[in-house]
């Protein structure tokens, strides 16, 4: 469950990085 919640703040990061 810890490595979905990380997956899901990368992608969130990811997002803001490249917005």
């Amino acid at each position: 469950m810890l490595e979905q919640e990380l997956g899901n703040w990368k992608d969130f990061i990811d997002r803001m990085l490249n917005a």
